[in-house]
């Protein structure tokens, strides 16, 4: 119907206004029913926090992390800016995507402390071949002391989940397997009652890798300030030790839970706390005068309640 038409239907003006009003109306409905669902607005991925998570940047280690090596001659740790050449290694031929870390914990735990003074006094001494092991390998860093690389620190903020994730491949012995930390740090009191940075939360990611030559993807979340509010920032260290071997990671990632996520994982915890049966309080001994005979009509308990 085109307008000549709708005037001689309607010849009074206000029902000719109507008359083009319902006509175009349905036309303009019909042209939006035609034009296709609209689509859904795509979620932005979280922002990883942690610095070249992937290892891909740097000149002679990758950026953002470092070794920190726990020299006994003084109280805190070293930084070390650079890969050793004896316990890790900036590899390219096993990641999916460009780089990845390798790490060697079948090394000479006396050689691995050599190297560290060695680096210590110079980032750029040039790196020699390993003594080859024996049996047990008791002595070396996988029996020992590991083989670990940290990321810078990281900001958080106070009531936020997060969610750690790695790549790792490698091997597993039993109880042993390699792991992603997490530890916190704040100003808190020391021993002598002093505020002063310290260590205050710790968690790991059990990476118990399907074999050697599988990638693995691991994840989980974390709360960094829940039981631990003066938490400020957080650390990365990547760690294998036993069994004797090579072990490799990629694509480190923390990264914020997005908010209706991290409401539904708060109530999950509120739903699991609830099924916690308290522990019933320990009756207190009934006291008696010294020389007093007295029966025993109920044992007590001999497990302490859990504190």
């Amino acid at each position: 119907m085109d307008k000549k038409t709708a005037c001689l239907k309607f010849p009074s003006a206000g029902v000719w206004f109507v008359a083009h009003a319902i006509i175009w109306g349905l036309a303009g409905h019909a042209s939006a029913a035609t034009s296709g669902p609209t689509a859904a607005p795509s979620v932005p991925k979280p922002v990883n926090l942690v610095k070249n998570g992937g290892f891909e940047d740097g000149d002679k280690c990758p950026t953002g992390w470092m070794i920190r090596f726990p020299r006994k001659d003084i109280t805190d740790l070293v930084d070390i800016h650079a890969l050793d050449g004896l316990t890790l290694f900036w590899d390219t031929t096993h990641s999916t995507s460009g780089k990845c870390i390798r790490m060697d914990t079948d090394v000479n735990q006396k050689e691995v402390h050599k190297r560290m003074f060695e680096l210590i006094a110079n980032p750029d001494a040039p790196h020699w071949p390993k003594t080859p092991t024996r049996p047990p390998k008791y002595d070396t860093a996988a029996g020992l002391e590991g083989v670990s690389f940290w990321s810078e620190p990281i900001p958080v903020e106070k009531g936020r989940i997060y969610r750690m994730s790695v790549d790792a491949m490698g091997t597993m012995s039993g109880i042993f397997f390699p792991k992603m930390f997490v530890r916190g740090f704040g100003m808190a009191k020391d021993a002598k009652g002093q505020v002063v940075p310290r260590k205050i939360y710790d968690t790991y990611l059990a990476c118990r890798v399907p074999g050697e030559g599988r990638w693995a993807h691991f994840t989980q979340t974390l709360s960094p300030t829940d039981r631990t509010p003066d938490v400020t920032e957080i650390r990365v260290m990547l760690f294998a030790y036993w069994p004797p071997g090579e072990f490799f990671w990629d694509n480190v990632e923390i990264a914020e839970v997005p908010e209706a996520e991290a409401a539904a994982i708060r109530a999950e915890q509120a739903r699991e706390k609830a099924k916690v049966t308290p522990t019933p309080a320990r009756p207190t001994p009934k006291t008696h005068k010294p020389g007093e005979s007295f029966t025993v009509e109920q044992e007590e308990p001999m497990t302490l309640p859990e504190k």
